[in-house]
């Protein structure tokens, strides 16, 4: 029986939106590697493996999408309209500004006038006032002389609000002619608010065909900790515990394609590592018990203490080297993502030593929230095909050397909410 427990995190680097963007992974990996079912379940010593990996995922070019012909030409027709009329408010924002100028000069010579205005009424206004005081004036002259007086009256208080008015507007002009950022500044606030409108645009699109490319680099490192038994040494050197120290280094590529017309969609993921390992998941390992014996003063009575260890039988079997291996990750996902098939063959070739091959595959249930349809728990049953073609020559019996299992994934945010 073999158990494996994993933790894998991610994070983006940089920004995600961008074609070139990238995600590093980590993940943390325990193992649990034996044969004997029983054991597992007994206060036996058993054969483990652990180790850590980091992934760089990154992308060397954007996305590929494929959208309603009829939705997309209007949306492009839209952003196009769009990306005119930002350039025309930009435009006369910025003819605006380059007239300031002309427009203070203007405002100048207006309350020139206005200032010229006033000096005549206020002329008009004493004259006015002069004749009500005026004994020789007759009584029908003074009456229009003070209808005369009383519109003057009026008159001049307007002139020396709009004079007010255009001296605020010319010092407004003022500061907005000193601000030499103004018109970029504004530029960029027009640009953004397009982009916007444009962006709420394309997220509006039906999705036809999605593609979506990206590479993996892959190194980690770890150990194999296990037991040999070999009866052909000393008592003393029968039972050992070795550990092997592991790496891998590889590279992938992965590409998505999603058709949301038909609901489906499938992912691939070819790789090669190079890596340091050995062949004890290929061996069968038996049951070791170590006894201890203590006897009373007397010596009539013995009490016995007994050790257990899962071990290998015929360490000659067992071979440490380095090796090559090419793997290949296909998922095939339908019913809306909810399921999946999973095809994963990998091809082993140590250095030095026949190469051989393992096929797996896989049923994939994915159960997702209602509301967010974010998965909230992952199952897939598997089956593994060890030494598919015999090469190594192990068994010529069909089934010997499969391992059947179920893959539980828990994320992370349903995990620790």
């Amino acid at each position: 029986m073999n158990g494996v427990l994993t933790f894998k995190g991610t994070i983006p680097l940089g920004n995600p939106d961008s074609a070139r963007s990238s995600f590093l992974s980590v993940t943390a990996r325990g193992a649990l590697v034996d044969g004997n079912f029983a054991t597992v379940f007994k206060d036996t010593k058993l054969n483990t493996t652990a180790g850590i990996s980091v992934e760089w995922n990154f992308r060397l070019w954007d996305n590929q999408k494929v959208t309603d012909g009829q939705q997309a030409s209007d949306a492009v027709q839209q952003m196009t309209y769009n990306n005119i009329l930002r350039n025309t408010t930009i435009q006369h924002y910025s003819d605006e500004f380059k007239a300031i100028d002309g427009k203070v000069a203007g405002l100048r010579q207006q309350i020139q006038v206005s200032q010229q205005q006033k000096a005549l009424k206020e002329a008009l206004a004493a004259s006015a006032l002069k004749k009500l005081s005026d004994t020789s004036v007759t009584a029908a002259d003074k009456d229009k002389a003070a209808t005369e007086y009383q519109t003057l009256q009026t008159d001049i208080p307007k002139i020396d609000k709009s004079t007010i008015k255009m001296n605020n507007q010319i010092d407004s002009m003022s500061v907005l002619k000193a601000n030499v950022d103004a018109v970029w500044l504004y530029r960029n606030q027009q640009v953004q608010l397009t982009n916007d409108k444009n962006d709420k645009i394309q997220a509006a699109l039906t999705l036809m065909d999605y593609t979506f490319n990206w590479f993996t680099l892959i190194a980690g490192a770890g150990k194999k900790d296990y037991y040999i038994f070999d009866k052909s040494l000393p008592f003393g050197q029968q039972l050992q515990n070795p550990n092997l120290p592991t790496f891998q280094l590889g590279l992938a590529f992965n590409t998505y394609k999603q058709n949301d017309l038909k609901g489906r969609a499938w992912q691939l993921s070819i790789g090669a590592l190079r890596s340091k390992d050995n062949n004890i998941d290929l061996l069968q390992t038996e049951e070791i018990s170590q006894e201890a014996s203590f006897k009373n003063a007397a010596g009539d009575t013995t009490r016995k203490a007994a050790k257990k260890f899962n071990a290998y039988t015929d360490p000659g079997k067992i071979k440490s080297y380095q090796q090559w291996s090419v793997y290949a990750n296909y998922y095939w996902l339908f019913n809306g993502g909810n399921t999946a098939i999973h095809f994963f063959p990998t091809l082993y070739k140590p250095d030095n030593q026949t190469g051989y091959m393992d096929t797996g595959v896989g049923v994939l249930f994915s159960f997702k929230d209602s509301k967010n349809l974010t998965a909230k728990l992952n199952l897939e049953a598997y089956l593994i095909v060890g030494d598919a073609f015999n090469n190594l020559g192990k068994s010529p019996h069909f089934g010997d050397s499969n391992e059947f299992g179920v893959r539980a994934t828990v994320p992370f945010n349903r995990l620790f909410k």
